[in-house]
């Protein structure tokens, strides 16, 4: 068991009523940090947000990781003065409080955030509310079951980025090829470019030949996969500039996710 700090994220969807919606967590110890944001909460609050779209939070996690890479090294006094000075735009962050960081497995830190997701944020949301996870996630996921099972596919898979130390989840992994599945605002310009660049960076951090040789991704807006021509459009570019490949449809990805598995075995 090991001392460390935790902050929730929080927002304030309207401004008369004052209300703050607990969307995530920020967890610190021995200057390495998680950050997690339920995506349900997150959306709860975009949609009681006036003007912001319901993705708004989507990237959210990769900006306060981002934030937070900034404070080299993590700890109460550097994200104290990260936080007073942090103006509320879209989340802002709760005062530090103590926690232990004890687990029964090797990664504690994880642990520990997820006792603390389920007790501050999902415990908490109306359970009308969770909505399904994206039905591309679910349609691959089905597909593949078996193959997740016996272990040769890991699904919601955490993976530490080899320039930043940080820890992500992708979608999908078997051996070492990697699959997102990139959910996309056409509508919301700015959204979008927020989360193909929060993506980008993310197969930038997390690709080393090694552990990480493929990196695909399936962008789709809604329930449909995006069918918009990538070699004109800013997702291609972004991704194809940290060496990502694009997927076109998801029996193009369970394809590739299945010979991954073989190759690997």
């Amino acid at each position: 068991m090991s001392k460390g700090y935790y902050s929730v994220i929080r927002c304030i969807p309207d401004p008369a009523r004052g209300e703050l919606l607990n969307i995530g967590v920020v967890i610190w110890a021995n200057k390495r940090f998680l950050v997690d944001v339920d995506r349900a909460a997150a959306r709860r609050a975009a949609k009681e947000t006036p003007g912001l779209s319901l993705d708004s939070f989507d990237s959210a996690a990769e900006m306060i990781n981002a934030r937070l890479l900034d404070l080299d090294p993590i700890n109460k006094t550097t994200f104290e003065k990260m936080r007073k000075n942090h103006r509320g735009v879209p989340f802002l962050f709760s005062e530090p409080q103590f926690v232990n960081i004890s687990g029964i497995g090797t990664d504690n830190l994880s642990e520990s955030l997820e006792r603390l997701m389920d007790r501050l944020i999902a415990a908490h949301r109306p359970r009308s509310a969770i909505p399904a996870s994206p039905p591309l996630v679910d349609l691959l996921e089905g597909n593949i079951l078996p193959l997740i099972a016996l272990g040769k596919v890991r699904a919601r898979c955490p993976l530490v980025g080899r320039k930043t130390n940080h820890e992500y989840h992708v979608d999908f992994k078997a051996g070492s090829t990697v699959l997102d599945i990139l959910m996309l605002d056409v509508q919301d310009d700015e959204a979008l470019m927020r989360r193909i660049g929060a993506e980008a960076y993310k197969i930038y951090d997390l690709t080393d030949g090694a552990a990480v040789a493929n990196y695909y991704v399936l962008p789709f807006t809604g329930s449909e996969v995006e069918q918009r021509r990538f070699d004109a459009d800013p997702t291609q570019k972004a991704i194809s500039s940290v060496a990502g490949k694009i997927v076109a449809t998801v029996n193009e990805a369970e394809t590739i996710i299945r010979q991954a598995a073989e190759e690997a075995a």
